[in-house]
């Protein structure tokens, strides 16, 4: 059941689908390819520092060894010899992170969703409007028309916070770590780039694989998934690290960009208790699932999923009118480039 405040999408509406109701909606896992059109960093939070002890003896007397180590840290904090930043692995399987990947697709949903109520975190000042050369002038000038007015922080009542969770309420869509396909060694790149910086960085073309799993949904909630990952119109997403930004190669002076991710959609498999729903849904695109005998799921893939995906984004454009579909942020970060260079 889903209760609603008032008859429109907005700020003033509010979401709650119980957690375990799963009749009459969809639940299963979306299997996903995803390609590197540009650099990627995620940055994994390690970093690894030298510290030179040449000259130390473990036989000096301790307030001497603790004079001579601080003055070291001292020479290291000035100096700032950091190794290159690393990228994200469990083992010896190098992943985009599925949090990483969550993450960026509510806030696409949530910037994209200013007039269907929907909510974001916002760190810092909330009347924080940077000038071009200030910290994040670029996400501004990108998204303004989005964050203008500043909106209500995480509220726990709109649709994003219904569909990916707030504090006290389920997540009720999953979403795994993308596995690159292919020896690290052959993927990964160290990048010297301005500023000083250094980066492990997993190169264009690079492919991966992973899925997404959900839990008791609408179709139109699939469907405004599906928007969110841009399935249905097969253009990258924004992630990571300078995805706004141009980088410099300190080693060649080549312009290089990072952050682009495009998701495709390999395969759908659907729960056996979703047939009721799935016969009707393909009843309306004139596509037909294939039943595993073995597990009861209803799976669809290839051109097929296409269609369907296409229909449900269309269905949640008809049930949340305020969203703003016909947004590129490509093109529109685009435009700011040019703008900085004139």
């Amino acid at each position: 059941m889903r209760l609603h405040l008032s008859s429109g999408p907005r700020a003033s509406q509010a979401f709650f689908t119980p957690r375990h109701e799963l009749k009459n909606r969809l639940s299963g896992t979306l299997a996903l390819e995803a390609e590197a059109r540009s650099y990627l960093h995620i940055w994994s939070g390690r970093a690894r520092v030298e510290l030179d002890l040449s000259g130390m003896r473990p036989d000096m007397p301790r307030a001497e060894l603790a004079r001579a180590l601080e003055r070291r840290a001292e020479e290291l904090a000035r100096r700032a010899i950091v190794e290159p930043a690393e990228l994200v692995s469990y083992g010896e399987q190098l992943v985009i992170p599925g949090s990483s990947l969550k993450g960026a697709i509510r806030a696409r949903l949530e910037l994209l969703g200013r007039d269907a109520g929907a909510c974001f975190a916002i760190q810092g000042r909330r009347d924080y409007r940077p000038a071009r050369g200030q910290h994040g002038w670029r996400h501004y000038a990108l998204w303004r028309d989005a964050v203008e007015p500043p909106r209500r922080q995480a509220c726990g009542n709109c649709i994003t916070c219904d569909l990916f969770g707030s504090p006290g309420k389920r997540s009720r869509v999953f979403f795994g770590n993308l596995r690159l396909r292919g020896a690290p060694e052959d993927w990964v790149e160290e990048l010297p780039l301005d500023y000083g910086e250094r980066v492990r960085a997993i190169k264009p073309r690079a492919l991966f694989e992973g899925e997404v799993s959900f839990l008791g949904l609408q179709p139109e909630e699939l469907g405004l998934l599906a928007f969110g990952m841009r399935l249905h119109e097969s253009k990258p997403i924004l992630v990571g690290k300078s995805k706004y930004r141009r980088r410099v190669r300190q080693d060649t002076g080549e312009e290089v960009t990072f952050g682009r991710l495009l998701l495709r959609a390999v395969e759908l498999r659907l729960a056996p208790w979703c047939r009721r729903l799935a016969e009707e849904l393909a009843q309306d695109t004139g596509v037909s699932f294939t039943l595993d005998q073995e597990s009861g799921e209803l799976v669809l893939s290839g051109e097929v999923l296409a269609r369907l995906l296409g229909h449900l984004v269309e269905r949640a454009k008809q049930a949340y009118k305020g969203f703003n579909y016909e947004f590129d942020e490509l093109s529109r970060l685009e435009a700011v480039w040019r703008g900085e260079r004139g």
